[in-house]
């Protein structure tokens, strides 16, 4: 147990006429939530007097890698300053980043990441590539402030779930990951930069969303949608922080300078999945049969291709003819309203087993219970799903109703459009048809 180091202390830290009091001082550590305070304990009657954090956070100056100067929380501890933020949500998430040192296993204590001044500057950090962490801490930051002040969501679980980076994952690994439970980081070769682009943290953080949120499985269509939805929450954080960086591009700062070796400028391009060789048409050119090829969990990279480029018709627009010959055009409605549509379904809706029918069914109504039956949003949804070449029975999941304002006569007939079918129910007034 922690030993008490008897002092005087007032009665009231706040009065500058308040009474000695003989205490016992206390160093108090904790590891979650983490803390470091000192506790002072009256010794006559064993009431705390006062309690004093010994860690705080400060706002840091950080260059990043690959977006530029960036302010930074970080906790001041002992004349270092680690990165470490719990000002999120409102001082109720806390975002913490550590160093694996290129392990391949994540231990009990990882490496801290401090700083002497927390001035976290490129000639410190650069050369070695330990500027990930920069990336990393503050991509993770502008991501919870993404869903907190657009959903009012808190943190990935909604509750407040500590979010915990871990970069230098591995040797010379090109990838980065949420396993669960953390989220990890490599470095690149030398034919890629680091995995920690603002995108690719935002898209991390959205697999964790959707593990929280729908539990989607990672396997053939429902592995598809899931990679797709962190690449739109990847989109989308980047246009929230307005940024000068192309928005619908998923990780070209990893693949920058390294184009002859990836064939292309990005890992996936949304509004032309084509590029990267992946379907922006259901059952279209480039889509992997997962009943046929099992490989990377059944397409799920690939053909998440099909829900990016729906995703980018929906909210830029657009038109064309898609690879089984249909011709669209696609009114765009915007990033506002499209990513209010997706959470919506995600978080109301969508199961672990969602395929790419069932997320145009779960859509569609969304859009319809946050802007209304046959508003344009909704039938933005709709063209949009058929654009990529999937066909929305609206009728399957969903119900619409036709809401009656004014008393109709006797012989009025109701004329009611629908997507696909209608079924009339619940007809009070005799003589009264619906078509």
């Amino acid at each position: 147990p922690p030993q008490g180091k008897l002092v005087i202390c007032p009665d009231d830290f706040n009065n500058d006429n308040a009474s000695p009091k003989l205490a016992y001082k206390f160093e108090i550590y904790t590891m979650e939530p983490e803390s470091n305070t000192y506790v002072y304990v009256d010794a006559n009657t064993g009431t705390i007097l006062l309690e004093v954090p010994r860690m705080y956070s400060i706002t840091g100056r950080a260059e990043t890698r690959f977006s530029g100067v960036q302010s930074i929380e970080t906790t001041y501890l002992l004349g270092k300053y680690y990165l470490r933020d719990n000002t999120r949500c409102d001082g109720q998430t806390m975002i913490k980043t550590f160093d694996l040192q290129n392990d391949s296993t994540i231990p009990i204590w990882s490496k801290r990441i401090t700083d002497d001044d927390n001035n976290w500057t490129a000639a410190e950090y650069y050369a070695t590539r330990e500027d990930a962490a920069l990336d990393a801490h503050w991509g993770a930051e502008m991501t919870i402030d993404y869903f907190y002040d657009k959903f009012k969501r808190k943190s990935i679980d909604d509750q407040n779930k500590t979010i915990k980076n871990y970069v230098h994952w591995k040797t010379d690994y090109n990838n980065a990951s949420w396993n669960g439970y953390v989220i990890k980081y490599g470095d690149g070769n030398a034919y890629a930069q680091p995995f920690v682009a603002l995108d690719i943290v935002a898209h991390e953080i959205g697999h964790a969303v959707t593990q929280f949120s729908a539990e989607l499985v990672y396997k053939n269509e429902s592995g598809a949608i899931n990679e797709s939805i962190s690449d739109i929450w990847g989109a989308c954080v980047t246009r929230y922080v307005s940024s000068s960086k192309d928005i619908w591009k998923i990780g070209e700062d990893c693949c920058a300078g390294y184009s002859w070796y990836w064939g292309a400028y990005a890992l996936r391009y949304m509004d032309n999945p084509n590029a990267c060789s992946d379907p922006d048409t259901y059952g279209g050119w480039y889509w992997q049969d997962y009943n046929l090829n099992s490989s990377d969990n059944g397409g799920v990279h690939k053909n998440s291709g099909v829900m990016n480029y729906w995703f980018y018709l929906l909210t830029q627009g657009g038109s064309g003819t898609n690879d089984h010959g249909y011709n669209y055009d696609v009114v765009g409605i915007g990033f506002d309203k499209s990513e209010q549509i997706v959470y919506h379904a995600l978080t109301k809706y969508f199961t672990q087993k969602t395929d790419y029918s069932l997320a145009a069914v779960y859509t569609i109504a969304s859009a319809i219970e946050l802007y209304g039956v046959c508003s344009d949003e909704a039938n933005s949804v709709i063209a949009a799903w058929k654009a990529v070449g999937v066909a929305p029975h609206v009728d399957m999941d969903i119900q619409q109703y036709l809401l009656l304002t004014n008393d109709i006569s006797e012989a009025t007939s109701i004329l009611y459009r629908a997507v696909d079918s209608i079924k009339a129910t619940n007809v009070i007034y005799a003589g009264a048809t619906v078509s």
